[in-house]
């Protein structure tokens, strides 16, 4: 899960385990304060589903709330491309679903898939030049997990994530 502040009070944006559910949710939950434990019932604001109607099993995973430059509200996710999957292909992803009214409650849209190289659980950060990436752990392979941090770019109506362009040798050395 992540934390969330709405209109000064915390929230926390979790996930509802596929494994438990089948079709895994991404949930809202209210938070005491001093974010000691919940303050009230959490809700489902999407499932997995949302990604590839008619899945059975979808997962949901590592989700992060972002507002954009223009104050539109994101969460990134992760969780498996049935395309890929349907082709023995590997397919974890990250989607990035957008909320209509701009908050916490949704409701929630716009459901796509911003990473598709098997990797997932992604983060916006800034670093110190205020450049913003997004880091997530790739491969998606047991063991063979490691940080990756890929350009992020806020549009303002839309994020979106690339690799970071190679650097090309010092040839003059």
């Amino acid at each position: 899960g992540t934390l969330a502040i709405q209109d000064g009070k915390p929230y926390l944006v979790f996930t509802h385990d596929w494994a438990q559910i089948a079709d895994g949710t991404i949930e809202l939950a209210p938070l005491k304060e001093d974010l000691s434990a919940l303050a009230g019932s959490p809700k489902t604001l999407f499932r997995a589903s949302c990604v590839a109607p008619g899945t059975v099993r979808g997962v949901t995973d590592g989700p992060f709330v972002y507002r954009s430059r223009t104050g539109k509200l994101f969460i990134t996710w992760s969780t498996h491309n049935p395309e890929k999957l349907r082709k023995g292909e590997r397919g974890y992803c990250v989607v990035a679903s957008e909320s209509a009214s701009g908050r916490l409650e949704g409701p929630w849209g716009s459901h796509r898939i911003i990473f598709d190289e098997n990797g997932g659980h992604g983060m916006v950060f800034e670093m110190t030049s205020g450049e913003k990436k997004f880091t997530i752990h790739h491969p998606e392979i047991g063991g063979q997990e490691r940080t990756t941090f890929l350009d992020f770019i806020d549009n303002g109506d839309t994020i979106s994530i690339r690799r970071p362009k190679a650097k090309s040798p010092d040839s003059s050395l």
